[in-house]
C-alpha cells in the first residue's frame, strides 16, 4: 500500500480521535488502526509504538490496518456497544450500519495491504474482523438481511479474504491461525445464509444480482478445494483444531456450492471439485473396486478427517444437484468418450455409477443418525434429477437411453428393507425438527417415482397387512416370513393413525409424509395388470383365492381408507397439509382399477369422500373462507379437487370421455350429498347471500358442479337439489349484470345438456322451456364471450329440441332461434350494412358449428315409426 494511502489513513483516525470532532470515524469509536505483528511502515521523524494520539507527538508508527476490540465485557457485543457510543445522534439500526461499514473497510484496506505485497497475513486481525462481522450479521436488527447490495459486496470481499489466505496458509501449522480460518469461514457461511434467506422471502430479483462473479466465485472455491485437500492429508489422528477447520472449510464450500451453483461451469466444477475431492471423501468408508479409477487414494487413508466431513459432503452434492447444469453432468446415464484411435462412442457415466453406489453404501452401512439423514436427503435429491433425467430422454417417443431395468444403479431390494428398519427409528437431531423416519419416508417415494417397477414389487413390505408377505406372483405356498412380532396393521398405515409403535407416537409432519410415500407406491404398482389378472386366469386359486395378487392389493388399499375415514371424522384434529395430502392421494387413485372390481373397496372411499364434503359443507359456512375472513383455504380447494377427478367428465387427449368412478357415484346417490350440492351452488349462484367465498374455491366448486352436470344430470330430480330450483338459479345468473355471471349460467346450460344428451332418456320439454328463451336473449348479448357460449348451447340441441323451437312463433320484435344464429354466421366487419354480421370470429365460428350440429340432427335422418326421411318445416 503506498504511503499517502496510509497518510489518508492516520489522518481520518487522527482526525476520529479529536475531542468535538464532527465527522470522521467516530469520536470514541474504539476499533481503530493498532499494532500488529508487521512494524515495517512508520512515520518519518521517530518511532515507537501505535497509538491513538495525534501526528507529531513523538512520530508514533502507523502500521498495517488491523483490528482491536475491546474485550472488557467479553469481547463478543463490545464492537456494537463501542458503535453506540461513537455516533449518539444516531439510532441504533443506523450505528450498528455505520460500524459494520467500519468493520468492511477496514477489512477492505487490510486486503488490499496483502495482496499489494504489502504485508503476510495478520491471523489476530483476520479473526477479529470476521468475529465483528459475524456479530452483525447475527444481530436482531434486519437492515442487513433486506440490503442485498451490501450482503453481496461482503460476499465478495470474503470470497477474496478467502482465497488470498488459504493460498498462503497451505503450509501453516499454527493453531491460532486455523482459528482465524475457522471465524472466516463461519462468517462467509452466515452471511451467504442470509443471502439465501432473502431469496427465501421472495426477494429473487434483488437476492440474484450479480455482486460476485464467476471467476472470483472459481477462485475461491479451488483455494477451498486445495486447502481441505492439505489439512486432510497433513494432520494426524487427533488434532482437533485442524478437523474443526475442515469442517469448516467444507460447510462453507457447501454454502458456495448451493448458493451460486448457478454462476459455475458444470463440467469444471465436476473435474475440478468432485472428481478430485468430494467423492473421494463419500468413498472414504467403502470397499471394494468403485474406488479404484480417478480417486485420490492418499485421501482415503484419512478416514479420521473424512469422517467428520461426510455431513458437509452430502450437503455439497444436494447443493450441487439442484441445479440442472450440474445434475445432468454428474448423473447423466451415458457420456461420450474418446478412444485410443480418436473415436467418439456412449458409455456408461462412471461419476453417476460410483455416486450412487456410495450414496446407497452409506444408507446401507451408517449408523450415525447424522449421516443417515444427509445420505437420505442427498439420494432424495439425486433421485429426483434421475426421474427427470429420465424423462427428458425421449424425443418422440422413443427412448435415448436404455430402459429402467438396465441402467438401476441401486439394490433397490436392499434399499428398501433399510428404508423399513429406519421407519422404526424416530430419532432427532438437536436443532432439526425432521426425523429419520420422515428422510426415510420421503427416499421412499423419490425411489417408488424414479424405479418404479422394482419398488413396486417391495409393496409388502409397507403395506401387507398380514404376519407374511408373497413374492410378486407367487402361490401361497411360498411365503417369506417377514417379522415374527409384525402387527396385524400394516407399517404405513399405522403411521397413518399415529401409532409409531417402539419408536413413539407419530408426529403431524411424519403423517403427511407417509401419504405421500403410499401416493408414490401407489402410483408405481401397475394396479390395472394385478386385478385384471382374476378374468384373465379364470378360476385358478393361485390368483383368485384369498391369497391372489388383488386380494391381498385390495385388503391394503381397504386398510388405508379406513384409516384416512377415522382420522377425517375428527377435522378439528387433522391439519390442512395432511387433508390436501390425503385428497393428492384420492385423486390419484379414485379413478384406477380396484374399484371398478371391488364394490367393498369402491364403498369405503365413498365414506371417506362423504366425510371430506360434509367437513367442506361445515368449512364453507364459515367466515373464514369467505371473501372477507382472511383468504382461502387450500384443505377445501384440495377436497374439491378430490371429489371433481372422481366424477370425471374430462376427455383425454385420445378423444376418449373419463367416465364417472364408483366411488363418486356412490357418493351422489346418498342424499347427504344432495344437500351438499344444494349448499355450494348457493354459494356460487345467489348473489343475495351476505358473503361469498374465495375467488380460487369458487372456481374450483364451478368446475365440480359443471362436472356432476355432465355426467350425472340425473343428480337434480332429489332432496332440495330439484329441476326447478336448479333451472330457477341459472335463470338468475342469466339475467345477472355482471357478464361473468352469465357466462357462468350459460355453462351450466351446457354442460347440463350434454349430460342429458348422453346419460338420460327423457327428451321432455324442460330445456326448451326453462333456458332456450333466456339462450335467445343471450344470443344479443353485449360481451362477446357470452354470446360464443350461448351458441355453443344450440349446438348440442337434439332433435327433438328443435321441433319444439320451430313450432314456436316469435313475436313480431324478435326473430327465431335459427334466424339469429344464421345471423350470427355473417362477418359483420365486411357486410354493407350494420343490422346483420357479427364481428367476433368466436361467436361466427360457434355459430356456424351450431348450424352445422342442426343439420345433423334435422336433416336426413330417418324416423323410426315408419322408417321415411322426415324433414323439419324451417
Amino acid at each position: 500500500m503506498s504511503r499517502s494511502r496510509w497518510d489518508a489513513l492516520r489522518d481520518d483516525e487522527d482526525r476520529s480521535h479529536r475531542p468535538g470532532s464532527a465527522g470522521g470515524r467516530g469520536g470514541n469509536y474504539n476499533v481503530r488502526l493498532s499494532s500488529s505483528s508487521n512494524r515495517r511502515r512508520s512515520r518519518p521523524g521517530g518511532s515507537g509504538s501505535a497509538s491513538g494520539n495525534r501526528p507529531g507527538e513523538g512520530g508514533k508508527n502507523y502500521e498495517q490496518a488491523s483490528w482491536r476490540s475491546s474485550r472488557s465485557d467479553g469481547g463478543g457485543s463490545s464492537t456494537i456497544r463501542s458503535v453506540a457510543k461513537s455516533h449518539p445522534d444516531a439510532s441504533f439500526s443506523q450505528r450498528e450500519q455505520q460500524g459494520f461499514d467500519e468493520t468492511l473497510n477496514i477489512l477492505r484496506e487490510h486486503l488490499s495491504g496483502m495482496t499489494s505485497g504489502g504485508g503476510d497475513v495478520n491471523a489476530e486481525t483476520l479473526q477479529q474482523c470476521m468475529t465483528a462481522l459475524h456479530q452483525y450479521a447475527s444481530s436482531d436488527s434486519d437492515w442487513f438481511g433486506t440490503d442485498p447490495k451490501r450482503v453481496g459486496e461482503t460476499i465478495r470481499i470474503l470470497f477474496k479474504v478467502i482465497d488470498y489466505v488459504t493460498g498462503r496458509s497451505k503450509d501453516d501449522a499454527d493453531p491460532s491461525f486455523c482459528q482465524s480460518e475457522r471465524s472466516i469461514y463461519d462468517t462467509t457461511t452466515k452471511v451467504i445464509s442470509i443471502r439465501q434467506a432473502q431469496y427465501c422471502r421472495g426477494d429473487e430479483k434483488l437476492a440474484r444480482m450479480p455482486h460476485v462473479s464467476a471467476e472470483t466465485t472459481n477462485a475461491c472455491i479451488m483455494s477451498l478445494v486445495s486447502r481441505i485437500k492439505s489439512i486432510t492429508l497433513a494432520v494426524p489422528p487427533g488434532e482437533t483444531a485442524y478437523e474443526t477447520t475442515a469442517t469448516s472449510a467444507m460447510d462453507c464450500l457447501c454454502a458456495i456450492l448451493t448458493e451460486f451453483g448457478s454462476i459455475l461451469a458444470a463440467e469444471a466444477t465436476a473435474e475440478n471439485v468432485v472428481w478430485p475431492l468430494l467423492l473421494p471423501i463419500l468413498e472414504s468408508n467403502t470397499s471394494g473396486d468403485t474406488c479404484t479409477a480417478r480417486s485420490d487414494g492418499d485421501l482415503r487413508g484419512h478416514v479420521h478427517v473424512l469422517k467428520a466431513s461426510i455431513p458437509s459432503t452430502l450437503d455439497c452434492f444436494s447443493g450441487l444437484l439442484r441445479h440442472k447444469q450440474h445434475s445432468s453432468a454428474i448423473l447423466a446415464p451415458l457420456i461420450l468418450d474418446i478412444s485410443n484411435n480418436g473415436e467418439e462412442r456412449q458409455v456408461d457415466n462412471p461419476l453417476r455409477f460410483r455416486l450412487l453406489a456410495s450414496l446407497q453404501g452409506l444408507m446401507l452401512h451408517e449408523n450415525e443418525d447424522q449421516i443417515i439423514l444427509h445420505s437420505c436427503d442427498c439420494l432424495c435429491i439425486a433421485l429426483g434429477s434421475i426421474h427427470f433425467l429420465d424423462r427428458s430422454s425421449k424425443v418422440g417417443g422413443k427412448e435415448l437411453y436404455r430402459k429402467e431395468s438396465t441402467v438401476i444403479n441401486i439394490n433397490i431390494q436392499a434399499l428398501t428393507r433399510r428404508i423399513r428398519t429406519l421407519l422404526e427409528r424416530g430419532s432427532v437431531l438437536e436443532g432439526d425438527p425432521k426425523t429419520v423416519r420422515w428422510h426415510a419416508l420421503k427416499l421412499l417415494a423419490s425411489l417408488a417415482r424414479t424405479y418404479p417397477r422394482g419398488t413396486a414389487a417391495q409393496w409388502a413390505l409397507f403395506l401387507e397387512e398380514d404376519s407374511t408377505a408373497y413374492d410378486l406372483l407367487s402361490s401361497p405356498a411360498s411365503t417369506v416370513l417377514l417379522s415374527p412380532s409384525r402387527s396385524a396393521c400394516s407399517q404405513l398405515v399405522s403411521f397413518i393413525r399415529g401409532d409409531g409403535g417402539g419408536s413413539g407416537i407419530i408426529s403431524e409432519r411424519e403423517r403427511v409424509a407417509t401419504i405421500g410415500a403410499i401416493k408414490a407406491l401407489l402410483s408405481a404398482m401397475p394396479l390395472k395388470l394385478w386385478f385384471g389378472m382374476n378374468s384373465r386366469r379364470g378360476t385358478r386359486q393361485t390368483f383368485t383365492g384369498p391369497s391372489s395378487l388383488s386380494n391381498r392389493v385390495s385388503k391394503a388399499l381397504q386398510s388405508i381408507f379406513m384409516a384416512l375415514h377415522g382420522i377425517v371424522r375428527s377435522p378439528n384434529q387433522v391439519s390442512d397439509e395432511f387433508v390436501v395430502e390425503a385428497c393428492s392421494l384420492i385423486e390419484t387413485i379414485i379413478l384406477t382399477e380396484p374399484f371398478d372390481v371391488d364394490d367393498a373397496l369402491a364403498l369405503i372411499l365413498t365414506d371417506v369422500l362423504a366425510e371430506l364434503s360434509n367437513g367442506l359443507a361445515v368449512g364453507l359456512s364459515s367466515s373464514s373462507v369467505t371473501a372477507g375472513g382472511g383468504g382461502c383455504n387450500v384443505a377445501h380447494i384440495a377436497i374439491v379437487k378430490a371429489l371433481a377427478k372422481g366424477i370425471g367428465g374430462t376427455i383425454t387427449p385420445k378423444g376418449l370421455l373419463i367416465q364417472l368412478s364408483k366411488p363418486a357415484k356412490y357418493w351422489l346417490d346418498r342424499n347427504e350429498s344432495h344437500d351438499f350440492l344444494s349448499e355450494v351452488f348457493a354459494l356460487v349462484s345467489r348473489d343475495d347471500r351476505p358473503t361469498r367465498i374465495d375467488t380460487s374455491l369458487e372456481g374450483e366448486v364451478c368446475n365440480l358442479i359443471m362436472r356432476i352436470l355432465r355426467m350425472s344430470p340425473g343428480v337434480s330430480n332429489g332432496s332440495i337439489w330439484t329441476p326447478d330450483y336448479f333451472s330457477e338459479s341459472v335463470q338468475n345468473l342469466l339475467i345477472n349484470k355482471d357478464s361473468t355471471r352469465r357466462l357462468l349460467g350459460l355453462q351450466l346450460i351446457r354442460h347440463f345438456i350434454q349430460g342429458r344428451n348422453d346419460f338420460c332418456a327423457d327428451r321432455s320439454s324442460y330445456v326448451c322451456d326453462s333456458f332456450c328463451p333466456y339462450l335467445l336473449c343471450a344470443l344479443g348479448d353485449s360481451n362477446a364471450a357470452v354470446r360464443a357460449s350461448s351458441a355453443a348451447c344450440y349446438g348440442f340441441l337434439l332433435r327433438s329440441d328443435w321441433e319444439r323451437l320451430f313450432r314456436l312463433r316469435p313475436s313480431s320484435e324478435q326473430d327465431s332461434h335459427f334466424q339469429q344464429l344464421l345471423r350470427l354466421c355473417i362477418n359483420g366487419e365486411s357486410s354493407e350494412t350494420t343490422s346483420v354480421g357479427e364481428p367476433a370470429a368466436s361467436v361466427r365460428s360457434e355459430a356456424c358449428k351450431a348450424i352445422g350440429n342442426l343439420c345433423t340432427e334435422c336433416v336426413g335422418l330417418r324416423d323410426s315409426s315408419d322408417g321415411e326421411i322426415h324433414l323439419i318445416p324451417i
